[in-house]
């Protein structure tokens, strides 16, 4: 697993247009939560945060992290019934 989160790092730091940028968080943003959670995908997290604006994390952790608390809450709501 480590070879492909190098590989991820790897491109993430030869992203050069804002269009790349966007393209490469859209992708990653649905699955925020899932990288938060795994030690190989929190590096490629922290490897966005040191590279990326801010306002690009801003969009992936919000829109990514946002619906899955979303997710979480209806899942919790409908299993205490």
């Amino acid at each position: 697993m480590f070879s492909r989160t190098r590989a991820v790092e790897k491109l993430l730091e030869h992203l050069t247009s804002q269009e790349q940028r966007d393209r490469v968080m859209s992708a990653l943003s649905p699955g925020a939560a899932i990288l938060a959670k795994d030690v190989s995908g929190h590096r490629v997290i922290l490897h966005c945060l040191k590279q990326f604006p801010r306002e690009d994390n801003e969009v992936m952790f919000v829109h990514g992290l946002f619906s899955y608390v979303l997710y979480l809450k209806l899942h919790i709501h409908f299993l205490c019934k």
